[in-house]
């Protein structure tokens, strides 16, 4: 049996997930992660939303308490939020980076999503005793930023999705996600960092371990500030450039980043929107404007670093 501490909740699974965060054994667990043949999803499930993922298709379904999560490519999953399981139906062929993307990926960022709080598409470091959060679609470059900070001493909390409580009016806190830092060996090079391991990944990336003992990984981290990136131009005349957001306007765009996409329509959009926008009301929130050239990465580290120094 392996323990995790992930986004916040207490993981118990019965086959490895590296890169989440390690935990000794706890006396309770919030959800039990195992193989389990699912019967066929019948007709009292509802259709919460969809995503045309190349080349596979997603969907996600609703009855009550339980959630299905059909991936064309891997399998079925089940969540039932109630008995604090995720059964997975999937071949004894799949890879276990390909289960773990799903798990990671997607079935904890649902758990995290029907307990009220938010899970963004998004790469988090901690400076201080505070987090900083960059949000943006793929390709822009949150890893490839993450991955400098973290070389110049910032600690990570996650690399492609981080959970944020929302709820009450207490100020929003961060937790850990998957300890891993997935970029091109071009942005690991040109990041500054020397890490020891650096594992190619399906999709054609570098995983590297960035775990750091430094902090306890159960405590949630204040948000300092969100970042949502853009690219700029690689001739920009900075190398890095914010503008600070309107709180209904930041609201509006990190529901562009929800970690879930798609997969959340209807009355569940609506859900995650009440919890972006609870976020840009407490949190300052920014457009990051970003140089697309590694050459001037440690210019962006530099200027990050000024608005937020440790």
């Amino acid at each position: 049996m392996y323990h995790y501490f992930a986004f916040g909740r207490r993981v118990r699974s019965d086959f490895p997930l590296a890169t989440l965060p390690v935990q000794a054994a706890p006396d309770d667990v919030d959800v039990q992660v195992r193989r389990q043949a699912l019967a066929p999803r019948d007709a009292a499930f509802s259709l919460v939303g969809a995503d045309p993922y190349r080349p596979c298709n997603l969907q996600l379904w609703r009855h009550g308490a339980t959630w299905r999560f059909e991936h064309a490519c891997s399998g079925q999953y089940a969540l039932d939020r109630a008995r604090g399981v995720i059964a997975c139906d999937v071949p004894s062929t799949l890879g276990e980076e390909a289960l773990r993307l799903d798990l990671v990926g997607r079935l904890l960022p649902l758990l995290v999503h029907d307990a009220g709080d938010l899970c963004l598409h998004a790469s988090a470091v901690r400076v201080g005793d505070r987090a900083i959060l960059f949000a943006a679609v793929k390709g822009t470059g949150k890893s490839s930023l993450a991955a400098a900070l973290v070389a110049h001493g910032a600690t990570l909390m996650g690399d492609d999705a981080v959970a944020v409580t929302v709820q009450g009016p207490q100020a929003p806190l961060a937790f850990a996600g998957s300890m891993a830092l997935r970029v091109h060996a071009d942005s690991y090079a040109a990041s500054g960092a020397s890490w020891a391991t650096a594992t190619p990944t399906i999709d054609g990336k570098l995983s590297v371990d960035a775990a750091s003992s430094e902090w306890p990984v159960t405590a949630g981290t204040p948000v300092a500030a969100v970042y949502l990136m853009t690219p700029a131009p690689a001739h920009a005349e900075q190398a890095a450039m914010r503008e600070r957001l309107a709180p209904m306007t930041a609201a509006v765009q990190l529901q562009q980043h929800g970690k879930l996409g798609d997969l959340l329509g209807g009355a569940e959009a609506h859900r995650q929107f009440r919890g972006t926008l609870a976020l840009a009301s407490k949190v300052p929130a920014y457009t990051l404007s970003v140089a697309r050239d590694l050459a001037r990465l440690p210019a962006v580290v530099a200027t990050v670093r000024a608005w937020h120094p440790w």
